[in-house]
C-alpha cells in the first residue's frame, strides 16, 4: 500500500468505489474522470489528455453531436475511446477501448469541454495532472480511504479484470503495457484467491 507517496496504490473495493463517487467529489467532472479511469484502466494523464473527438461522435461540421432539447443535450458516446498514441506513456501506439456501460451513462450526462474532455479553467487546455493529484487526495481524504492515489483507478481496474479470469495479453492490449512482466506489477492477488487456488488442487 502506498504511504506518504511510495510503495504501490491502494486497490479500491467496489464499497471504495461507490463512497468516493457519492461523498468524494461534488464536482460532475471529477466523478466523470473517475469513472473514465476506472472502467478503461487508463493513466491520469491520458485521461486528461483524452480530446472530445476520441470520445464523442461529431456531426458534419465537427461539432460535438448531442441528442434532446436544446435545454438539456445529451452528448452522444462513441463505442470506443481512442488513446491518441502521443498521449500514451512512450508514444508506444494508439489504443481503443470499448465503452463500458456505466462509463457511457456517465459521460452522456456530462458535458465535455471543448478540445479535450476534461479541460482546465483556461479553454482549450487540457487539466493538468497535479490539479487532478490534488482533487483525488481529497476525495480519499473525505472518505477516510488511505493509500489511494490517481493511480489506484489503473490497479483497481487490471486486478478487478485478472480476477474475473480475463487473459493476460488481453488485459495488457486494455492497458497499454510494454511486457506482461511491467503488468503483472499492478496485479494484487487477494488472499481469498490464494485459498481457492488451494482448492483446486
Amino acid at each position: 500500500m502506498k504511504i506518504n507517496r511510495h510503495g504501490q496504490a491502494r486497490v479500491l473495493s467496489e464499497k471504495e468505489v461507490q463512497a468516493v463517487l457519492k461523498k468524494g467529489f461534488i464536482d460532475a467532472k471529477y466523478q466523470a474522470l473517475f469513472q473514465a479511469m476506472l472502467y478503461t484502466g487508463c493513466r491520469v494523464s491520458e485521461a486528461c489528455s483524452l480530446r472530445t473527438a476520441d470520445v464523442y461522435e461529431l456531426d458534419e461540421s465537427g461539432s460535438v453531436r448531442t441528442v434532446g432539447k436544446k435545454s438539456r443535450p445529451r452528448y452522444v458516446v462513441q463505442e470506443v475511446i481512442t488513446f491518441r498514441r502521443a498521449s500514451t506513456k512512450g508514444g508506444i501506439s494508439t489504443r481503443s477501448i470499448p465503452v463500458h456501460p456505466a462509463l457511457r451513462a456517465c459521460l452522456e450526462s456530462f458535458p465535455p469541454g471543448g478540445v479535450y474532455v476534461f479541460e482546465s479553467t483556461s479553454p482549450g487546455t487540457a487539466m493538468l495532472r497535479r490539479t487532478v493529484d490534488y482533487a483525488f487526495r481529497a476525495a480519499f481524504k473525505t472518505c477516510r480511504i488511505q493509500g489511494a492515489s490517481t493511480h489506484s483507478l489503473r490497479r483497481t481496474a487490471i486486478t478487478r479484470l485478472h480476477a474475473s479470469g480475463v487473459g493476460l495479453r488481453t488485459i495488457q492490449r486494455i492497458s497499454g503495457h510494454r511486457s506482461l512482466a511491467a503488468l503483472q506489477r499492478y496485479i494484487e492477488v487477494s488472499d481469498e484467491q490464494v485459498s481457492a487456488a488451494i482448492q483446486l488442487l
